[in-house]
């Protein structure tokens, strides 16, 4: 058995399949990391100004009862690092969840804040993502 699997190792490094695929792979790949260099601060940077515009709203608001009540607002997803090796997953996750959800409220008393998880895609009648972006990571 080992016998054949150095045959097929060595046929291969010997007709530059694998040193094509090898050099296409790593070409490929450092294609979408550029991209990503240039796409990724973008992203983080309308992250950090959403992050710290709901920071600032939330320390306006100094009195803790009403905090504890209306919950903290808006708290936003921090965009993934390894964005520009699986691409495609993010379309499908909210980019925020909003912390001040009432399950009821009377005149006089409101109940305590929950989550609400927003859809990111509004077609609940087809939640499956679309197949005709193929991932280089496959």
């Amino acid at each position: 058995m080992w016998h054949i699997a150095k045959r097929e190792i060595y046929d291969n490094l010997n007709s530059l399949r694998f040193a094509l695929t090898t050099v296409l792979l790593l070409g490929l790949m450092l294609i979408n990391a550029i991209v990503h260099l240039q796409e990724h601060p973008v992203r983080m940077q309308k992250y950090h100004d959403a992050a710290t515009k709901s920071l600032n709203r939330l320390k306006s608001r100094t009195n803790l009862y009403q905090i504890a009540q209306e919950g903290p607002g808006y708290l936003y997803k921090k965009p993934s690092c390894l964005h520009f090796c699986a691409d495609g997953g993010e379309d499908f996750l909210a980019g925020n969840v909003h912390g001040g959800f009432y399950a009821w409220a009377t005149d006089d008393l409101a109940g305590f804040w929950q989550l609400d998880y927003m859809p990111a895609t509004l077609n609940r009648q087809n939640i499956r993502p679309d197949t005709i972006k193929i991932d280089w990571g496959l």
